[in-house]
This record gives C-alpha cells, sequence and structure tokens, in this order.
C-alpha cells in the first residue's frame, strides 16, 4: 500500500502523540516489542529486526471514541526517525463491539491501511492514512531494517483545533508526602497558559518538598476546613468559574494518584478536537496491580448500583482494547481524573455537599441534564490505590445515603431502591456478621428519610467526626492468624436467582445464626466489597484490611447483636416505605439551595 493521492498535507495538527514507556510504568502499556530495543526519554533506540507495536493502551487510536465525540477531519502519521524501517497502520476490532461482562474476550480482527518503507536522518515525515472505518482502534508497527532510532511520533489530523486553556484543581487531605511526589511529577508538563490550584483542607502544608514544588509550579493554595471530596473539588470549581485567566476547561485530580505526567498535554490536545458538550475522564488503573483496570467510566443500574466498564480486565493484553471498539457515553466520569468544560460547569452548577462517596456520581447526573455527556478517553488513566483496602464501616454511611440523594433527585437515571431492596441492604449485612454496616446503612435510610435539613444541620466535618466515633474502622484490633493456620482466601458463593429463593435463603441462614451453627475458628477470607450471605456462612471469616491480604478484621456471629437489629430492619424498612415518596420530593426541591455558591462561600469560610 502507499500514500492516498491527493491528500492535503497542510494544516494538519496533532491530535495525539506516541509515547515512550515512562520509567517505573509497565512498559507493555505502551507498546509490544520483539527484539532488541532501550527507551531514554521520548526516543527508542531500535537494533536490526526488531519490532515495535504501538497498539496498546496509551498509543493506540481509538476511531470509535473519535467517530463519537471528535471533530477531527483526515487523519495521517507523522514521525521523525534515523534509521530504515517499514511501517504499518493497522486497523483492529473485535468480532463484535461492547463487551460479555466476565466473558473471555475473542481475537482482533485485523487490516492492514498503510504499508510504506522510511528511511530518514532525524528529519519528519508525514504518511496519510485514507478513509478509516468509524470504530475499533489504529495501531502504528514499526519492524526496523537497519539499526534505528525513533525520535518522536503522533497522531495527526486534518482539522482546525479549538484554543484550550486548562485549569487543574487538586483536592488534598493529610496527605503530604503524595501529593509532593505528584507535583514533583508535573513540573515542565503542564501546559502553557495553564492555572494549579491546590485545595487544603487539613491546616498549613508542613512538607518543605510539597511547599517547594507548589512555589515552583506557581500554584494557588486555598485553605478551608474538611468539606470532604465534593468540598474540595467544589471550591476548585467555584475559583476556575471566576478566574480572570477564563479556562476553557477544569481538570479534578486527586492527590493520592500516581501518572504518566506526559498525559496533561495529550489532554490538552484531545479537548482541542473534543465536542463542546463533553466530560473527558480518564480510567483508573490499580496502583497495586499496575495493568489492572479499576474503571474506565461507569454506568448507573436499578437500585443506583454502579457497573465498572472493564473491572478487572489486565491492560496489557492488546486484545483487552477490544472493549474500547466504541465508546458510548458513560453515567459519569470518577474525579480521580475528570475534565469539565466550563460552559457546561456554568449550566451545571456547583456539587451538592454530599461530602465523599457518590459525589461524582451525582455531579454526573447534573452534568447530563445540563446537556453535558460524560465520556472516558481510553489511553487516558491515573494509577490509585485500590478501593478494597477501604472497609472503614463509616464509608457505607456514605454509600447508601447518597445513592438515596441521587436517586431521589434524579429518578429516571435508575430504579430508585424500593423497600425490599432496603430490607435486603439491610439483611446482606447483619447476616454477614457485618452489624456496624447495617448500623451504617440504618443511619443513612434515617438521615435520608428526614430530609434535606440533615445537610444543614451539621457541619461536615461534625458529622464525619462523629461517624468515625459511633462506627469505628475494621481492624481496630486487627485478627492476626495462629500459626499453621492461615485461612484461604473465600469464593463467591452464588445466591437464588429469584427473589423467593433470596428470601428462603436469609431466613434459613438466620435460624443457623440463631441456633448456633458453624461457629469455630474463621477459615477463609473476603474482600469487603464481595461480602454477602451466599458466600461467607453462618460462622466467623475474616475481611481483609489491605489488598495484599496481610492483615485481617475478623466477623464474628452473635445472636445479641442480630435479634434486635433485625426488629429495627423491618420497622425502618417499613417506615421507608411509607415516607420514601414525600422525602425523594423534599430532597428534588429543597437540596437545590445547598448546591448554590452562596451556601457554598458559607462552608468554605466556616
Amino acid at each position: 500500500m502507499s500514500r492516498p493521492e491527493r491528500f492535503p498535507t497542510a494544516g494538519l495538527t496533532a491530535v495525539q502523540e506516541v509515547l515512550a514507556p515512562w520509567p517505573g510504568r509497565p512498559a507493555d502499556l505502551y507498546l509490544g516489542l520483539r527484539g532488541g530495543a532501550e527507551f531514554s526519554g521520548s526516543e527508542i533506540r531500535l537494533d536490526p529486526g526488531a519490532v515495535l507495536d504501538f497498539g496498546r493502551w496509551f498509543n493506540a487510536f481509538y476511531l470509535g471514541f473519535w467517530s463519537a465525540h471528535g471533530t477531527m477531519g483526515p487523519l495521517a502519521v507523522q514521525l521523525r526517525l534515523e534509521g530504515r524501517a517499514q511501517l504499518s497502520v493497522e486497523w483492529r476490532a473485535g468480532p463484535e463491539a461492547g463487551e460479555a461482562p466476565g466473558a473471555a474476550l475473542p481475537g482482533l480482527r485485523r487490516r492492514l491501511l498503510l504499508s510504506t518503507e522510511v528511511a530518514g536522518n532525524g528529519g519528519l515525515q508525514l504518511h496519510p492514512l485514507g478513509p478509516v472505518p468509524d470504530h475499533g482502534h489504529l495501531a502504528l508497527v514499526l519492524r526496523a531494517q537497519t539499526a534505528c532510532q525513533l525520535h518522536e511520533a503522533a497522531w495527526m489530523t486534518l482539522a482546525s483545533p479549538r484554543a484550550v486553556r486548562l485549569s487543574l484543581g487538586i483536592c488534598t487531605f493529610r496527605r503530604e508526602d503524595r501529593l509532593a511526589a505528584l507535583l514533583e511529577s508535573l513540573e515542565g508538563h503542564l501546559p502553557e497558559g495553564s492555572r494549579l490550584r491546590i485545595v487544603n483542607q487539613a491546616g498549613p502544608l508542613s512538607n518543605p518538598r510539597l511547599r517547594a514544588a507548589r512555589d515552583r509550579l506557581g500554584a494557588l493554595c486555598h485553605d478551608q476546613p474538611n468539606l470532604g471530596g465534593a468540598g474540595g473539588f467544589a471550591r476548585s470549581m467555584a475559583e476556575a468559574l471566576e478566574d480572570p485567566a477564563q479556562p476553557t476547561h477544569h481538570l479534578l485530580m486527586d492527590d493520592d494518584v500516581t501518572l504518566d505526567p506526559r498525559l496533561i498535554g495529550r489532554l490538552a490536545r484531545a479537548l482541542a478536537f473534543l465536542r463542546p458538550d463533553r466530560a473527558l475522564g480518564g480510567a483508573m488503573i490499580e496502583a497495586e496491580h499496575p495493568r489492572r483496570l479499576h474503571e474506565a467510566g461507569a454506568d448507573l443500574l436499578p437500585m443506583w448500583l454502579v457497573r465498572s466498564h472493564g473491572r478487572g480486565r489486565d491492560l496489557g493484553r492488546a486484545g483487552v482494547l477490544q472493549l474500547f471498539d466504541r465508546a458510548p457515553p458513560v453515567s459519569y466520569n470518577a474525579w480521580w481524573f475528570c475534565c469539565l468544560p466550563l460552559e457546561g460547569m456554568r449550566r451545571a452548577g456547583l456539587p451538592q455537599p454530599l461530602f465523599i462517596r457518590g459525589d461524582d456520581i451525582e455531579y454526573g447526573c447534573r452534568l447530563r441534564r445540563a446537556g453535558v455527556l460524560s465520556v472516558s478517553l481510553p489511553g487516558m488513566a491515573v494509577w490509585h490505590d485500590s478501593f478494597a483496602g477501604k472497609t472503614a464501616p463509616w464509608l457505607s454511611f456514605y454509600d447508601f445515603r447518597n445513592l438515596l440523594v441521587g436517586s431521589a433527585r434524579y429518578p429516571g437515571e435508575a430504579r430508585p431502591p424500593s423497600p425490599l431492596d432496603v430490607l435486603g441492604a439491610l439483611f446482606f449485612r447483619l447476616l454477614s456478621h457485618d452489624y456496624r454496616r447495617a448500623d451504617a446503612v440504618m443511619r443513612a435510610v434515617r438521615d435520608f428519610l428526614s430530609g434535606p435539613g440533615a445537610l444543614r444541620a451539621n457541619a461536615p466535618g461534625v458529622l464525619h467526626a462523629e461517624l468515625r466515633e459511633t462506627l469505628g474502622a475494621d481492624g481496630s484490633q486487627p485478627w492476626v492468624p495462629p500459626p499453621g493456620r492461615w485461612p484461604e482466601p473465600g469464593g463467591d458463593g452464588p445466591l437464588p436467582p429469584d427473589v423467593p429463593g433470596i428470601i428462603r435463603a436469609l431466613l434459613l441462614r438466620f435460624c443457623a445464626i440463631s441456633l448456633g451453627v458453624g461457629r469455630g475458628a474463621p477459615l477463609h477470607h473476603f474482600a469487603q466489597p464481595s461480602v454477602h450471605p451466599g458466600c461467607v456462612g453462618p460462622g466467623p471469616y475474616l475481611v481483609r484490611l489491605d489488598p495484599e491480604a496481610t492483615r485481617f478484621a475478623r466477623m464474628a456471629p452473635s445472636r445479641r447483636a442480630l435479634w434486635p437489629r433485625s426488629l429495627a430492619a423491618l420497622a425502618l424498612a417499613l417506615r421507608y416505605g411509607l415516607r420514601r415518596r414525600r422525602a425523594a420530593e423534599r430532597w428534588r426541591v429543597e437540596s437545590e439551595a445547598l448546591a448554590t455558591r452562596a451556601a457554598w462561600e458559607d462552608r468554605f469560610r466556616a
């Protein structure tokens, strides 16, 4: 194949650069390699006969995303090379678009779009592409015929980019070492004219490295009380909306992520070709397993449960990219890396003061109502600590209260929890011996039924301190297995597929616990999010307090704890059934006043 004839080469602009592996990150997230190669900064040296395949997570060009959400024209490849090589561009896609949850992925289809010999002495070369499909992804493949040095490569488009002025907002609370490392990594990689804001919710910054990195970046620091992630990011959004530099986009980012800092520049380039009514998110990869995808956008399911796209997939495998053959909008982008258009923010307003857990989900619904779709850009990601180690019972309060609030405010997004759902949520915890989480869910339901006044009555930090004190934390007295009796990982036992079957199973479990069946030493351990009565049995078990399973909390049955809470759960579910519609209407009507700029200003100054 040769270059298409009469391709207009003037006016081409880079939309995505090809990245060499970043130090300390898995190289197979960037490229596949056969033969010898050396990586030095942005340059790659190849031995004769070596083959570089850039059709991997960070370097593939995702046609499904750009055809749905971009404003680009014809494509070309630009590179700067010393030596002689064979350059190919392949189109790749799975047999069918979309993911069958839990299913094995079939092989990729491939089609050669460009194949040409390239020889250079370090000058720029342009290789236009012909028409491309509207789904799947493109892979650049380089086969070295002599010793080669690739200085740079990029995917180019024939279109006029929009001006982008980027604002960044990082919310921090007592993670000064992590934040210092993040800021140091960003030095030299922020786009020209961008402004970085740090919202600090834990008193004066004391880490000298952090203060020095902040000053070198020229970051603005806003101190305020602990208002949770919602309050920290709301402050950065409010400041961006008033910024005299008039940024076009505002990036929200956690303080404890790590990332390839070149992705900030890639983000700015992508925004220049993204439709203006889109909010752009990046995926989360587990820091403990640096190839394992946690989430690349997510959808809401009935009862406001979340389905994370790609959960658990190994991004080091080229075949996984077929999950992103097409890129439909998602319900929300998580705020570990989420970029919002300022015009959309003005229409949507500031988020609800939900403190933590579900604030990003609520704002995704708010954006959709304002005409802004949330989309996840494949090839954009940060590394973040796994949530498997975040097991404190008080988190369940925020999870459940905020899903009830969200379902009341946006009932059209997903079916709200029914009284039977609430009862099931309580008994799933009670019959798994998780009494403190059951208490947290009961408190959440009561706060929801009391209406938005519950958010006005308590300062966020006061409520948070009360929850931590009353509900405690898993592992306050960590359990250590006796020598020679280390427990085994537990499996995910199934529950009956029908509601009557589930009710029968729960009644049998209640009777077994009441009769003292299964008492003894714990034999299995589980990740807390996967715990339910179908897998843990009537006896004691362990919850992992860290992803590596080195620390555990022991969960044991107790009739003294189970019986009174069961009666309280039945009464509360009945009360929820009688009052939920009135409470939901109050949240729809009254809660908007909690998210006004004036209301947030009062909290910022508290």
